[in-house]
């Protein structure tokens, strides 16, 4: 491959020591300026269709600005596609305005989807894809996310669909991590142990989906405080205890109460009928 020839000429007469040293000083700062710049504006990444000097990467590098060169127009066209950036022809028109920006899921998310990934059993290798990529631009099994980022410049998850898939262990407190989601859906797996508390963090929440589990213990007072909730299937798990006083909560939101509980346990099916009927 042939590399363009450039388009201007300059001719400099270096014949002492004093002007090879004001050059050498003019052209650490000219680096210096171009690379702050680039810091400045936010980049992370330097991708350039032509050359630049040694020196420039070195300084690149030195500020933690990794750098490539010699990249091809048609490759920088699809680069500045998948970014959602432009490309800028000269130092003097960027800006952070320009810069292209991976979408990512938030952090916090990412780290509770590995916990929760952690405390489950899967057979069948559902989860294969969750040890590579990122959870929402990857498309990890049963992770559906917002297709924006929102306030915070995150993706975030909106909905767990891992129903039906054979998973066994238990839910990991983690869970209640995923603070914007809507949807938990873990239906009809052999999932043991009690309802995380922790899931009465996700206040976006509105249908709680755990029936045809192995899940034991009591309902978690924490659910009673769920703004959003409209629905909570446990119909064919474990749970006994008596109903959370807390529940009468949800009788006073703008949810439709009217459907919203199944439970295997005539008691609790009675206990909550009271409950909303004197609330």
């Amino acid at each position: 491959m042939r590399r363009p020839k450039p388009k201007t000429k300059h001719k400099v007469d270096i014949d002492t020591v004093e002007k090879f040293q004001t050059l050498r000083k003019q052209e650490q700062k000219y680096f210096d300026d171009m690379v702050q710049q680039c810091k400045d504006v936010g980049a992370t990444l330097v991708i350039c269709q032509w050359g630049f000097d040694d020196e420039a990467n070195h300084l690149l590098m030195d500020r933690n600005l990794p750098a490539v060169r010699w990249v091809g127009g048609v490759e920088l066209e699809f680069i500045s596609i998948g970014t959602s950036g432009r490309i800028v022809p000269m130092f003097q028109e960027l800006t952070a305005e320009k810069l292209g920006k991976d979408n990512i899921t938030d952090p916090t998310e990412v780290e509770a989807l590995k916990a929760i990934k952690e405390r489950l059993i899967d057979p069948n290798g559902n989860f294969s894809n969750w040890i590579r990529g990122d959870p929402c631009t990857s498309r990890w099994t049963g992770v559906l996310c917002f297709n924006e980022t929102l306030i915070d410049d995150y993706l975030h998850v909106q909905e767990l669909q891992l129903m039906n898939l054979s998973l066994s262990g238990n839910l990991a407190p983690e869970i209640g991590s995923l603070a914007y989601m809507e949807r938990l859906n873990f239906m009809w797996n052999k999932i043991i142990g009690s309802i995380p508390k922790e899931i009465g963090n996700i206040k976006s929440l509105v249908l709680l989906l755990l029936n045809g589990n192995l899940l034991t213990g009591s309902l978690p007072d924490e659910l009673g405080f769920l703004p959003n909730l409209g629905r909570i299937q446990i119909d064919q798990d474990h749970i006994s205890g008596p109903l959370p006083a807390s529940f009468a909560n949800l009788n006073n939101t703008s949810n439709n109460i009217q459907g919203l509980f199944i439970f295997l346990s005539e008691v609790l099916v009675a206990e909550s009928l009271n409950l909303f009927r004197h609330t």
